[in-house]
């Protein structure tokens, strides 16, 4: 049993388990794996000596594992780029502030209710960008 449904996984394009990777068919393969050698190769096999290691990633199961797994790098990539991003504009919204003291009161009263919109927060930082640029 899983916490969320197939269609739910689906929506966030998480890897597909192939339809014959059941719960019996895990179980059975688990018990071939103890006691098979054919099954198991790593039976006679030392987990110190590489042959150990490649015949577990040939593993059917081992390949939906290392899809996940990438799935998850991918996802995690995207985080990152997005708290960056939200950060950025943290910074940005903080130097606008910074800008706006110098600023007089009239100019504070009328820029402070529009700077809850991102259009003004961009407008904004252009020109102080801008500003900057020309020395202002």
């Amino acid at each position: 049993e899983s916490h969320m449904t197939q269609e739910e996984f689906d929506a966030l394009e998480y890897p597909k388990v192939p339809e014959y990777m059941t719960g019996e068919w895990m179980a059975e393969q688990i018990e071939k794996e103890r006691v098979d050698p054919r099954e198991n190769p790593n039976l006679l096999l030392d987990m110190n000596e590489q042959e150990f290691w490649n015949n577990i990633q040939r593993k059917p199961y081992a390949k939906a594992i290392l899809r996940s797994e990438q799935h998850w790098v991918d996802r995690k990539k995207v985080w990152c780029k997005q708290y960056e991003r939200v950060e950025i504009m943290n910074q940005l919204r903080e130097d606008i502030a910074e800008e706006l003291e110098d600023c007089s009161m009239e100019v504070k009263r009328l820029v402070t209710p529009m700077m809850q919109y991102k259009i003004c927060e961009t407008s904004l930082w252009n020109a102080m960008r801008e500003a900057h640029e020309r020395g202002a």
